[in-house]
């Protein structure tokens, strides 16, 4: 292989392991700084290009490098666009982080990465779809669209499955131990998958991992969001809450189930944005609902004091209940706690007995919130 080439490829694997391995959200003094890494990788390329060896097969050199020219655009849209999740997770009725995707989706189709890239570029289209679609799944539960959060997070659990079928046949670098033969068949075996599965098991890549992580977060928000519509289905068909939680991770309802002596609740407050369980905005108390409930029995009898803390709360700061800091509300009845978890859902805890502000209660309330909302 031409020792120009081999330094390039040798080049984009090191920053193919920075990719996978997230360093590039960590803080800027822990990590290295990906913008000269590229552009020292772009600039290489643009010397052998405009430069090439004499050699015979030359024109694929040249084709190859442009092809990966392409890539590394890619990819550098791609860490922006992760670098960008935490502002979109604020604002999750924003569509620009999905047309984002979809615009550097464009560009793979563009520059033909599939075609050119072998299973890693299949890779990358993979991974901004599954991530596409995570955050319209995401969208979807808030908007208490049952139908189409199932149909996104299916989607997602089905990409990610054939994904790591792809990435089950490459050679990774923990696998050395395992694989011998030289650099050119280890940098070939980068791009195209060998002959001999070498199967991973759940050693997958930390972004597949994380991908995997955010999904299991919503099936198990979602799972929570719709149980009330779940468990009415799965009693139809003489099942029980433990079979539809039986392979549900993290179990947000058996939390809550073993939480000390508290009613905790989902609170949807519908507006004129979309609420999708009857097909029509309600009005008045219906417009509070009850979207989950950790006892059989929903409370409402203290739905009229909770609609009121929310108003009253809503009033006073011009927004919704702060989504960082609980609150505590007590009268003559019971004790109230409440957190906002996203858009238009509470969190509620009720305490029956009137007590003093119960710290463990605000934080479980709190930790569980930002769960839900995936900020943790």
């Amino acid at each position: 292989i031409n020792p120009s080439m081999g330094s390039i490829l040798i080049s984009i694997v090191k920053c193919e392991q920075s990719y996978t391995s997230f360093e590039y959200l960590k803080m800027k003094f822990f990590r290295r700084d990906h913008n000269k890494m590229y552009a020292d990788i772009n600039n290489s390329i643009r010397n052998f290009i405009k430069s090439p060896p004499d050699q015979p097969d030359v024109d694929r050199l040249v084709k190859i490098c442009q092809n990966l020219k392409n890539f590394l655009r890619i990819r550098q849209e791609q860490i922006i666009i992760y670098r960008e999740i935490p502002i979109y997770f604020q604002n999750v009725m924003s569509e620009n982080f999905t047309d984002k995707i979809e615009a550097c989706k464009e560009k793979v189709g563009e520059f033909k990465i599939t075609e050119c890239m072998g299973s890693l570029g299949v890779g990358v289209e993979k991974e901004l779809t599954i991530l596409k679609y995570l955050f319209m799944g995401r969208k979807a539960i808030i908007e208490y669209n049952l139908e189409a959060s199932v149909i996104f997070l299916y989607k997602v659990k089905s990409l990610i499955s054939s994904w790591k079928e792809i990435c089950s046949q490459q050679i990774y670098s923990e696998q050395k131990s395992e694989e011998t033969g030289s650099t050119l068949q280890a940098i070939q075996a980068f791009f195209i998958a060998p002959d001999r599965h070498v199967k991973r098991g759940h050693n997958s890549p930390n972004h597949i991992l994380w991908l995997e992580k955010f999904l299991n977060n919503l099936i198990s928000k979602m799972s929570l969001y719709f149980m009330r519509i779940f468990l009415g289905r799965e009693t139809a068909m003489g099942a029980d809450v433990r079979s539809l939680l039986r392979r549900i991770n993290p179990d947000y309802h058996s939390a809550i189930r073993n939480f000390r002596n508290r009613h905790i609740s989902l609170v949807y407050e519908i507006t004129d944005e979309p609420f999708h369980e009857n097909g029509y905005n309600l009005a008045g108390e219906g417009s509070f609902r009850f979207i989950y409930s950790c006892e059989d029995k929903i409370p409402m009898d203290h739905l009229p004091k909770i609609i009121s803390i929310i108003q009253e709360n809503n009033e006073k700061k011009g927004a919704s209940l702060d989504k960082s800091e609980p609150v505590c509300v007590k009268d003559q009845n019971a004790c109230y706690y409440f957190i906002h978890v996203e858009h238009h859902v509470y969190l509620v805890a009720i305490s029956e007995r009137t007590e003093k502000v119960d710290s463990s209660t605000m934080e479980f309330i709190t930790t569980l919130a930002r769960r839900l909302d995936g900020t943790e």
